[in-house]
């Protein structure tokens, strides 16, 4: 099976893509913070791939298309055969925690200065306004942070018909949740 998770900034996208197991998982190849950025054509040989979960932020695009951020979604979606779409309700505490996470950012990445935490701010607005047409346009739900790591996750799952033995539910656990104290790391390269 191959699993396309699309998210937006602090909606718990990586502990969601940590849960699967005997998967293959790429994590945001696509994120701009990546030294060697990703093509096109190496994006489409990566998702060629069998048994993998590509999880990528709503705005993600390789480095060499120039196209709209949403037509590159919409081109990649028909070849996963589960799409998951991640969120979170509460604006506020998003907006808190990703204040948090930029600032560690401006702390400590070299040429991230208070105009780029300010543009990722508005950027956070965008991305999820980009996830809404995605979910629109392939008539898909969207999962919300609250309800995976304080509800019942299970039923994500069922719902999308992935095996439960498939999935680490204690990482979905909201105890084993990101807190205040982490620390700031850039994407890891694919190669």
């Amino acid at each position: 099976m191959k699993i396309l998770i699309i998210g937006v900034p602090r909606s718990g996208t990586t502990s969601f893509l940590n849960c699967f197991k005997n998967y293959k998982l790429f994590d945001e190849p696509l994120n701009s913070f990546s030294k060697q950025g990703n093509t096109i054509k190496s994006f489409y040989n990566l998702i060629k791939k069998k048994n993998i979960v590509v999880k990528t932020m709503s705005d993600h695009t390789p480095i060499d298309w120039k196209g709209d951020k949403l037509l590159f979604n919409f081109s990649i979606i028909p070849h996963f055969d589960r799409v998951i779409l991640l969120d979170r309700k509460n604006i506020k505490e998003q907006e808190k925690s990703y204040h948090r996470v930029l600032d560690l950012a401006l702390k400590t990445v070299e040429g991230f200065t208070e105009k780029t935490h300010k543009n990722a701010i508005k950027s956070l607005y965008l991305q999820k306004y980009l996830l809404r047409e995605i979910a629109d346009k392939f008539n898909l739900d969207i999962n919300y942070y609250e309800d995976i790591y304080y509800g019942d996750s299970k039923y994500l799952f069922e719902n999308l018909k992935i095996d439960l033995n498939e999935i680490d539910f204690n990482l979905l656990d909201s105890k084993n949740k990101y807190t205040e104290n982490v620390h700031y790391q850039p994407p890891k390269p694919l190669i």
